[in-house]
């Protein structure tokens, strides 16, 4: 985080000064309009493929960025090809599943929370009247949270029983290059999507508790603990749509 946040700063300062030593702001109250661009976006590839996709035909969505911004800078005028700014992006997702049966005696449930963000730089060219591509270098910053149960109760037909509990937090934390295209429905509104090369690492911790109790009443408790700190690349294909809103 500390080279994230040195790389923000010095986006920022030159950004600053370069707007300082083209023209004074306290003079021109559209500078921000004429030089800036701010955008705002959500991740729309699960409503976009409910109208465009068979609901026999399943698609993954392998962006984890939910709520998207950028702000985007030129020199001469914000409608030049060429823009230079700073992005970020932040997603949560969970998911719960829990199952009883009655019959066997039989308890399942899982839970698994996830939060994500990201922070980089972004450059783009115009390419066409309505495209533009992109690219730029992503920092990015994960947590996974998950715990699973599995409970065998004791029923008339069987005595014993058992307790299977899992619980597992990974961090993620990585860099890498991104390239993309982007495409203008109208002056405020522009769809994009992006291929992600991130180079990651894994650090995490895995605790798994086990108590049984047979058929004479007899326990056994154990618990077992791993640790992991994996590096690994991630390559994500275009498979996302972003909507972005322009002001």
């Amino acid at each position: 985080m500390n080279r994230l946040s040195l790389l923000s700063a010095l986006v920022c300062n030159l950004i600053l000064c370069q707007a300082a030593n083209s023209q004074d702001i306290s003079t021109d109250k559209n500078y921000l309009k004429r030089h800036f661009q701010f955008q705002i976006g959500l991740n729309a590839t699960d409503f976009i493929k409910q109208f465009a996709v068979p609901n026999n035909l399943a698609i993954t969505n392998p962006n984890p960025y939910l709520i998207n911004g950028k702000v985007l800078w030129s020199s001469k005028d914000i409608e030049d090809p060429f823009l230079f700014g700073i992005r970020t992006g932040f997603g949560y997702d969970y998911t719960r599943i829990e199952s009883k049966k009655t019959v066997d005696g039989t308890e399942n449930k899982s839970e698994e929370t996830n939060y994500s963000s990201r922070y980089g730089i972004e450059m783009q060219h115009k390419i066409g009247k309505r495209w533009r591509v992109l690219a730029g270098y992503d920092f990015i910053w994960s947590t996974l949270e998950s715990e699973t149960l599995n409970i065998t109760l004791s029923t008339p037909t069987s005595k014993s029983s058992s307790y299977n509990q899992v619980n597992s937090e990974t961090t993620t934390d990585g860099s890498g290059p991104f390239i993309g295209i982007q495409f203008n429905v109208t002056p405020r509104i522009v769809l994009s999507t992006e291929m992600l090369f991130y180079f990651e690492r894994e650090i995490g911790k895995e605790t798994t508790y086990n108590k049984t109790t047979n058929t004479l009443g007899v326990t056994v408790e154990t618990t077992n603990e791993q640790t992991k700190n994996n590096r690994t690349t991630n390559l994500v294909a275009p498979g996302f749509i972003n909507i972005n809103f322009l002001f």
